[in-house]
């Protein structure tokens, strides 16, 4: 190299630090000491040394200088006859905590020349690269959700966390390079659940999907699924996914769903639904269409004499003999306490008719099967033919037609369900029915004496008999007691008003 060239090629503006030495040997052919031949400018404002205080000086003289020339040198050289060629190398100066790629190579025979370059800056950003990738691991491994890479598009599993490997009950080895096909319970799910990602994934950035996984031990789950590309440009770099096990929360929604619209009494449909059923049949196809009212007679006097419990108990029985002379297009709900109410698409009298007439015997089936209360059922029909008369209207008339029949029979089941009243009430108190005979001829004398009427009479007789009615909804043991609690003794007060 000329020392014209020389000194333009150390002269440039090249921010990188240039120096040129002339090697010294020993006997045996080792480099021992270096002159420095040449400096380009980032060198000297970076040693702060003017260039006529560097050049022909000795390495070993400038060591103490500054951290620039503290670098091994001769160590350098030294691998560099060995290596031949050039020798790359980084060197971290302590006192200023910098760092230099340097790189040295051979110019002209015992001509060696030193490049430093300044990579403080790059090492710090590898650092904190590393630093961020080792926070990214720690969350990948400690992650409460499950985590995973899958390849695109044969979708083979090639990194997953724990979580993941506790939600699908899969050891890592048996997760890691197997296709994704061992976690669906068939081949078609896999596909759809594939081609719904793909789908997301051209459309946006990520895909948001809930599917089914089948576990290792072969239970399967709802899992709410997240996927994103490594590069959105090149699927093929890998998708990056997270897993959240959402079974307990889709239970959740589903018995919420349920309870929106069933009655939790009767696991009937409840006047919520019933209700859409009516808005989804107006107007539309399935016509004509019939509706039943139905009412459960007796359940206030039940429930006075007996208790809250025991009406409970009638409600069930109501609502499945309703449901046994259903057919499977039928539509049943419990609209409030004692009302239920019957939508039957596509259904015309004489087939309603039919209805009704099963509802029928299957109380008469019930009355004859359970001998204690009676169950009585008020029914009225209507039908519409067509939208002019509307669903609402349909269901006023069934309602006004099951009242009719509610007023005609109310008298003949208020008698039944009194009679059944006081049968149970006899045997269980065997007594009970002859004290009320004996009282019943007491206030026939009492009436006669006093003056009533044959109507007071029967009143005042009628009243004997049904006296002792609030017993039956008092528990058998507490009437047996001899010595009865504060507490116990004000149920048994309420005897009367039942």
């Amino acid at each position: 190299m000329s020392e014209l060239n020389m000194h333009t090629f150390f002269t440039n503006n090249n921010p990188d630090l240039f120096a040129c030495h002339r090697l010294h040997f020993d006997g045996n052919g080792n480099p021992v000491d270096s002159d420095f031949m040449d400096i380009n400018r980032s060198f000297e404002n970076y040693s702060g040394l003017a260039r006529a205080d560097i050049v022909g000086k000795k390495g070993k003289e400038l060591s103490a200088l500054g951290h620039i020339f503290k670098f091994d040198w001769l160590g350098a050289y030294c691998r560099l006859a060995e290596a031949g060629g050039s020798v790359c190398l980084e060197y971290y100066a302590e006192d200023t905590g910098c760092w230099y790629d340097v790189t040295v190579y051979t110019a002209q025979p015992q001509l060696m020349v030193t490049v430093f370059r300044d990579i403080t800056g790059k090492k710090a950003v590898e650092r904190r690269l590393c630093e961020s990738e080792a926070r990214l691991k720690s969350i990948f491994r400690v992650a409460p959700v499950g985590i995973g890479l899958i390849s695109h598009p044969d979708r083979v599993l090639l990194q997953v966390n724990q979580k993941f490997c506790e939600l699908t009950g899969y050891r890592m080895d048996e997760l890691v390079g197997q296709s994704a096909l061992i976690l669906y319970a068939t081949k078609e799910e896999f596909a759809s659940a594939g081609e719904e990602k793909s789908v997301q994934l051209k459309a946006q950035s990520s895909a948001n999907m809930e599917i089914k996984l089948k576990r290792k031990d072969g239970k399967t789950i709802d899992v709410l699924l997240n996927s994103s590309p490594v590069d959105p440009e090149n699927l093929k770099e890998g998708i990056t996914f997270t897993a959240l096990d959402i079974t307990e929360r889709k239970s959740y929604e589903a018995q919420l769903k349920y309870l929106s619209l069933h009655d939790p009494l009767t696991g009937l449909y409840n006047r919520a639904y019933c209700e859409n059923e009516l808005q989804r049949l107006e107007g539309g196809r399935e016509y004509p269409v019939a509706i039943v009212a139905a009412d459960l007679d007796g359940l206030k006097l039940v429930n006075d004499i007996l208790g809250h419990r025991e009406g409970d108990r009638i409600i069930r029985v109501c609502a499945q003999v309703l449901k046994n002379s259903l057919r499977k297009t039928d539509i049943l709900a419990r609209v409030s306490g004692d009302e239920f109410v019957l939508l039957m698409p596509r259904t015309d009298s004489a087939a309603g008719e039919e209805v009704i007439k099963r509802i029928r015997r299957g109380m008469e089936q019930y009355n004859l099967d359970h001998p204690g209360f009676p169950l009585s059922i008020s029914l009225g029909m209507a039908v519409s033919t067509s939208d002019i008369l509307s669903l609402e209207e349909t269901y006023t008339l069934a309602d006004s037609l099951m009242y009719r029949d509610k007023h005609y029979r109310s008298e003949i089941v208020r008698l039944q369900i009194v009679k059944a009243l006081l049968t149970s009430l006899n045997e269980r108190y065997y007594t009970t029915e002859t004290c009320a005979e004996q009282l019943k001829e007491l206030c026939w004398r009492l009436g006669n004496e006093a003056g009533l009427n044959m109507h007071q009479q029967t009143d005042l007789a009628l009243l004997a008999l049904v006296h002792d009615l609030g017993m039956v909804g008092i528990p058998e043991q507490l009437l047996l007691k001899e010595e009865m609690t504060e507490q116990e003794t004000e149920v048994m007060r309420q005897h009367p008003k039942k």
